[in-house]
């Protein structure tokens, strides 16, 4: 008798901790890539040796269905956006849990998604897509509303997310996106301009079976000003999930799931909380990115990772489970480094002092010698991230504030100036 397999696609990003949390019910991942070639943003995530077996998908559906067929397949799995539309066309084709095909493009282009929760009644951001710079500036005009947000129709981690404050921004960032290759490792054939919303931005991050979906988890965002570009992440603070704020939050984003028709598995939604109440800015239909799951567990007993698995191998049990009350016994801060410098990584200092802080949990850096460091303008240049877990805030804030004092003093020590 064949043993369960669970297929991923495009086990990148956080995606990369599913074979290992199967691993745990005895059932092993098959690989399967949905490009040819792994886009780099992703590549460094990639841990080839988790899987028992990797599939490139040539385009072909049949023939990667004949490739699979020596499986026994009882689950298929997006591991990060990338694998999104994939994972629904072989889950739908193997009769497997699924959200189905109909609404796929709607999950990763930004502009469908707004337009599919407008037309189910739900409140959506005033937008406009177009290969046509004209256009757009049309659209700004009539607006007559500033700042405006240029971005692609699909990508992540706030690549090319421009803040426009006049026409000639906007033209700026068109030229900026249209055409060129995103971090998806896609060509960016159209921009997308939207409205600024303005608010307290969240993440709400759930796991559906059979179409009841479930919140395990509630983010607030930091963001900073960058002029001229984009607003930067700052950090990442867990939330309880109890609170007339969360509650809304949690209400609203289960209408935008039903919208996009999302039956099963993990969706991870950023929501602007305005004066006027929450409007979504996206929903992803696989994990959060940037958490490690075991820090997560330390505040909240439980994490987006080991509840998705959950709910395909015991549905049952987890939907139990989640009902439950969730203790948080500690606070959590992700701070995202930022780097105002740029040029060739000579060394990074100041670590073993990071380490030593009395709310340092772990530690993720995106950096490696003699390589280049960008100045941060998004998630995608930022240097990496810190993990700081305590019972008192107060600890995690002054842990925070020495974090940012050691990022302006000689925290990254770069050899030579390099040109971007």
């Amino acid at each position: 008798m064949k043993s369960k397999i669970c297929v991923v696609v495009d086990g990148y990003s956080t995606g990369r901790f599913l074979p290992l949390e199967f691993k745990k019910y005895g059932i092993n991942c098959v690989h399967v890539q949905s490009t040819r070639d792994i886009p780099q943003f992703f590549k460094p995530s990639f841990h080839a040796n988790h899987f028992i077996d990797s599939i490139i998908y040539e385009r072909d559906i049949e023939k990667i269905l004949q490739s699979l067929s020596k499986f026994d397949i009882a689950f298929v799995i997006p591991g990060c956006d990338l694998g999104v539309e994939l994972a629904d066309v072989l889950s739908e084709k193997l009769g497997l849990p699924s959200n189905g095909t109909k609404y796929s493009s709607a999950r990763r282009n930004k502009f469908e998604m707004g337009e599919v929760i407008r037309d189910f009644g739900i409140r959506a951001v005033n937008q406009i897509k177009s290969a046509n710079l004209e256009e757009i500036l049309s659209w700004v005009k009539d607006t007559q509303e500033w700042p405006v947000v240029l971005k692609p129709t699909s990508s992540v981690c706030t690549d090319n997310v421009i803040f426009c404050d006049c026409e000639d921004d906007v033209i700026s960032a068109f030229k900026r996106i249209v055409g060129n290759i995103n971090a998806c490792g896609i060509k960016n054939n159209e921009v997308l301009a939207q409205e600024f919303l303005s608010g307290t931005e969240y993440i709400v991050n759930t796991v559906s079976v059979a179409g009841e979906h479930y919140v395990t988890d509630i983010w607030q965002y930091g963001k900073l000003d960058m002029p001229g570009y984009s607003k930067i992440y700052d950090f990442l603070e867990i939330l309880p999930l109890d609170g007339r704020v969360q509650k809304e939050l949690s209400k609203y984003t289960k209408q935008v799931l039903d919208a996009l028709r999302i039956q099963f598995g993990a969706c991870h939604s950023e929501v602007m909380m305005t004066d006027n109440g929450p409007v979504l800015i996206e929903t992803n239909a696989r994990l959060m990115g940037v958490i490690i799951p075991e820090v997560v567990s330390k505040a909240i007993q439980s994490n987006h990772v080991e509840q998705t698995v959950k709910s395909y191998v015991e549905p049952e049990i987890f939907k139990t489970i989640i009902n439950q009350p969730l203790s948080q016994p500690k606070n959590l801060l992700i701070v995202i480094l930022i780097s105002e410098i740029e040029g060739k990584i000579k060394s990074i200092s100041h670590i073993d002092k990071i380490r030593s802080l009395p709310s340092f949990c772990d530690m993720k850096l995106q950096l490696e010698k003699d390589k280049p460091i960008k100045k941060t303008v998004d998630l995608v240049s930022s240097p990496g991230y810190i993990f700081l877990v305590h019972e008192n805030p107060e600890v995690i804030q002054q842990d925070y504030q020495t974090i940012r004092h050691l990022e302006k003093n000689g925290l990254y020590n770069v050899a030579q100036t390099v040109s971007v």
